[in-house]
């Protein structure tokens, strides 16, 4: 399948928009930290970089701390559940990969440590509430970012 994206998108920013889509992590030129990124959720060992000189997970990864431009940033594991911070139903897709799961919901979760993720909602489209509790599906075969809800929700 090719898609062409806007050149002002750059890897990591092609990569995310894309990953909620189901595609193949690497076809479409993700960087190194991206790349390492998707495959620790993949692999079941979800891990952000964390800095240790003021306490405060990061994403994207980034070689110096935007808080206190320390270079200390270990990745680290931290916690996959979150809240609901904001969803739309997707209704139509340019993809027609993407047709037979219409409708399917995007959105942002606030993980625990304060980081907020994009990704696809495993979820009834018609249940969504913003607060609603959902965990990052770590170690399963699904390409990107998916949440599903926690606890059995949903």
């Amino acid at each position: 399948m090719n898609v062409e994206l806007p050149q002002s998108l750059s890897d990591v920013d092609a990569g995310v928009a894309l990953s909620f889509l189901g595609f193949t992590v690497g076809s479409y030129g993700y960087s190194a930290a991206a790349a390492q990124f998707y495959r620790s959720i993949s692999d079941g060992r979800f891990k952000l970089p964390y800095c240790a000189t003021c306490d405060t997970y990061q994403h994207p990864r980034r070689e110096i701390c935007p808080q206190c431009l320390s270079t200390d940033l270990l990745l680290t594991p931290t916690s996959t559940q979150g809240e609901l911070y904001s969803f739309s139903v997707m209704h139509s897709s340019p993809f027609d990969e993407l047709q037979a799961e219409l409708p399917y919901a995007v959105g942002i979760v606030t993980l625990g440590c304060g980081v907020a993720l994009f990704g696809r909602l495993d979820a009834d489209v018609e249940q969504l509430h913003i607060g609603d509790r959902f965990e990052l599906n770590v170690g399963s075969s699904a390409e990107g970012i998916h949440f599903v809800p926690a606890g059995g929700e949903n």
